[in-house]
């Protein structure tokens, strides 16, 4: 590494920004290693000198090159905190890595106030013709704002595809219709008569509200001195009244009916419902967006369970909305951090970094884990920067990471001497035979031999000392790490299972102390698994505990049952 690095530290520290350029000039061309740490440097600088450094790095690393990706990403992160970042995507991005932030553009366009920000937005939506981001586009039609509305139908018109002609005919037909409208129609018309017939316009869909851009947006500096949330933007930004979107049809009467009833207090409603949108996973997407704004904690609840079951790729914006909401209540931040986790795919995890520091062990964990599947140089710079900073926040960081058995952010730590000192005190204050083993898969693929077999010796003590053991059931990794915890520190042992008939093969093989599950098991109910386990072991054998972040259910049956 040489003198290379601390010397960028120290210009990156001091904020001499010209120098800093010129030793970043030629960073693709440095070693793998420098390259990392150089990355971690930006990742933990200030607001204003990583928006100079990042913009003038983006810009002159061929896109080609494997550091303008990381790069990208990394700037990518940083948006998500400061929406600032987002202009330096905007100017650098590839078609790919355009499609690729549509959650981030879809989040600035519903959040961001400022107005020369959007107008770049919307120029760059249609230039790229992101068409998931149509709906949002078209909202601004409705704002007083000439400039936005104007850029937004250029915006479709340059999508040039059946969807935006769609929309613009549905806008033509309410009061907001003006001739720019109806040439872009004209325009659209002749440009896709050829490749096809004119489809039939479907209903317009319910136009999402949100806080209306400023009617003339003051000059903003490029450069923001702080990272400000979104919200608290648009907050101070004027906001006139938003004219009133054309009357909208609702939504389909069946799927309607089975929303209604994933609220019902009684479980057999919620589990019909449950299977439909099982079955109609398309459906969850649009189920859950239009659920964003209700007081119905439970609702939420289930269709961010049914979101990570069918992992609809439309529903992550939504699910980072919800995620970087204030004040959001325990059971539905475990949900979406849990539903995030799901995904196969995360454009950016950064706005889950603030569930790391929570105050509840199963939110941190939660969101560890959607962090571990979503790692990134910014995750990892961030959560480095929490552990070292020799605080209890750090420290209880650092423990629910092997909680979670993150095996990712353990490997991407371990070089860490704040971590290796947390890991060590806790493997050795008894941590679960769950947590070693997940610590020993990382020593293992490291090679670290002599590190393996000392391990090895406190699991052999911790299985030598024969517990009872309770069966947790959930098709949630946080939901059982989390019971795996809670258990262990009460001396039992937990054996966690997602599939319910191996749960259920395990519980006939060999008697638990207890059983522990959620309302809804897959395709079975905790009523169904419970009749199963009543014809083998009575009440006083085998409690059946039910734990559910779910509430207004009729306690009466629940009760009854178990």
């Amino acid at each position: 590494m040489g003198a290379y690095i601390p010397q960028l530290k120290h210009l990156i520290k001091t904020a001499r920004l010209q120098e800093a350029r010129e030793a970043l000039a030629d960073l693709a061309q440095h070693s793998k290693k420098d390259q990392e740490a150089a990355i971690e440097l930006l990742a933990l600088a200030s607001d204003n000198t990583a928006l100079d450094l990042l913009g003038f790095l983006t810009e002159t690393t061929a896109k080609e090159h494997p550091l303008h990706q990381r790069l990208f990403q990394l700037t990518s992160d940083r948006a998500h905190i400061n929406a600032s970042f987002t202009r330096i995507l905007l100017n650098s991005g590839t078609p790919a890595q355009m499609r690729q932030i549509t959650p981030l553009l879809k989040h600035v366009l519903t959040k961001e106030a400022r107005g020369d920000l959007l107008n770049r937005i919307l120029r760059v939506v249609g230039k790229f013709k992101l068409e998931d981001l149509i709906d949002d586009v078209a909202e601004f039609i409705f704002y007083d704002d000439p400039a936005l509305k104007q850029e937004a139908v250029k915006a479709l018109e340059r999508m040039a595809t059946p969807m935006a002609l769609q929309r613009l005919k549905q806008i033509a037909a309410t009061d907001k219709c003006d001739l720019d409208i109806l040439d872009a129609i004209d325009v659209l018309e002749e440009r896709l008569e050829p490749l096809a017939p004119a489809a039939e316009p479907e209903p317009a869909r319910p136009a999402i509200p949100k806080p209306a851009p400023p009617v003339s947006p003051e000059p903003v500096p490029s450069v923001s001195p702080t990272p400000e949330p979104a919200d608290t933007a648009r907050t101070q930004a004027p906001s006139p009244t938003p004219v009133a979107a054309p009357a909208q049809t609702g939504l389909p009467e069946e799927m309607a009916d089975n929303l209604f009833l994933l609220a019902s207090k009684r479980l057999q409603d919620r589990h019909k419902a449950y299977l439909y949108f099982c079955e109609h996973g398309d459906l969850v997407a649009r189920a859950l967006k239009t659920s964003l704004d209700t007081k119905d904690t439970d609702l939420i609840i289930n269709l961010l369970r049914l979101t990570a079951r069918t992992i609809p790729q439309k529903a992550v914006g939504d699910l980072l909305t919800l995620a970087g909401k204030k004040d959001l209540e325990k059971p539905i931040k475990f949900s979406v951090y849990t539903a995030l986790a799901h995904l196969p795919e995360l454009e950016s995890a950064a706005s889950v970094l603030v569930g790391t520091s929570d105050s509840s062990m199963h939110i941190r964990i939660a969101a560890l884990h959607a962090l571990n599947r979503h790692s990134s140089d910014y995750v990892i710079a961030e959560i480095k920067k929490k552990i070292e900073s020799g605080t209890k926040v750090g420290e209880a960081i650092g423990i629910s990471i092997l909680d979670a058995r993150a095996t990712r952010l353990i490997d991407a730590l371990m070089d860490s001497d704040t971590f290796s000192y947390i890991i060590s005190n806790y493997l050795e204050r008894g941590a679960s035979l769950q947590v070693i083993d997940a610590y020993i898969s990382v020593l293992e693929q490291r090679k670290r031999i002599s590190s393996v077999k000392k391990i090895n010796r406190l699991r052999l003590e911790q299985a030598s000392q024969e517990r009872p053991f309770f069966v947790v059931i959930h098709p949630s990794e946080s939901y059982l790490n989390v019971y795996a915890k809670l258990i262990h520190a009460c001396g039992f042992d937990a054996r966690t299972f997602v599939s319910p008939q191996e749960a259920f093969e395990s519980i006939v093989f060999e008697k638990p102390a207890a059983v522990v599950c959620d309302l809804f098991i897959k395709e079975l109910t905790a009523l169904d698994l419970a009749r199963e386990i009543r014809e083998i072991y009575p009440r006083d054998a085998v409690p059946i505990i039910v734990s559910s972040l779910q509430k207004n259910l009729d306690k009466a049956l629940l009760n009854h049952a178990f």
